[in-house]
């Protein structure tokens, strides 16, 4: 058996090596974060609950749907361009676009059925938005509901913060460098209550987290 041998110098490129390869592991897994306090513009967004129901729809069709609303105000230092963006994600995986597959009778019934005259649907509520509290806007965003047996939801609520970073990865096949810009937006997490039934009566789903996150 050959005794251990091991030089400074040997020991040294060792280690500055490990460091290389934690450095790279710990840069590889990291995701970028929000600033601990905003640094850009920020509209204050105040959430309702996301609902479960069945409307009519194209041609008085029942059409299960998820709906949400929600309070939107600016604080900031001007009047800004409001243009949100809402997606749903379900523990199966499903990612879904407000909006998306949604036809205008499904929006109307819920307009009519929510009954306020300051609800303003997810095409309508795109404008300017006007600084101080007595501007605030209340908007309506509509899912269609196509799985119902899920246990978690995930809203993604993009274009209430100006806040963006920029990130890049390598490319391991074409060796290209990539660059990715990833944006402030608001996350809401809902437990739902499993196997969903399709009823005209309203299911409330319960929010059990929230957080900011680059997306």
């Amino acid at each position: 058996m050959q005794p251990f041998s091991c030089s400074l110098s040997d020991m040294a490129h060792r280690f500055v090596a490990a460091l290389a390869v934690v450095a790279v592991a710990v840069s590889v897994s990291a995701a970028p974060e929000p600033e601990p306090f905003p640094t850009r513009w920020e509209f204050d967004m105040v959430p309702g609950d996301l609902r479960f129901t069945v409307v009519e729809g194209e041609n008085g069709e029942p059409t299960p749907v998820f709906y949400l609303t929600y309070a939107v105000t600016n604080y900031s230092s001007r009047d800004r361009i409001f243009a949100p963006s809402f997606e749903l994600l379900t523990d199966q995986g499903q990612l879904l676009r407000a909006g998306r597959g949604v036809v205008p009778e499904v929006t109307r019934s819920l307009l009519e059925r929510l009954d306020d005259p300051f609800l303003e649907d997810q095409f309508s509520i795109v404008d300017t938005l006007r600084q101080g509290r007595e501007n605030t806007r209340f908007g309506l965003v509509v899912w269609p509901a196509t799985d119902l047996d899920i246990d978690e939801i995930t809203i993604f609520a993009a274009g209430f913060s100006g806040e963006s970073t920029t990130y890049f990865t390598n490319d391991p096949e074409s060796g290209r460098r990539n660059r990715h810009i990833l944006r402030k937006t608001r996350v809401l997490e809902y437990d739902t209550p499993g196997n969903l039934v399709p009823t005209t009566r309203t299911t409330t789903i319960d929010r059990s987290g929230e957080a900011w996150v680059m997306r």
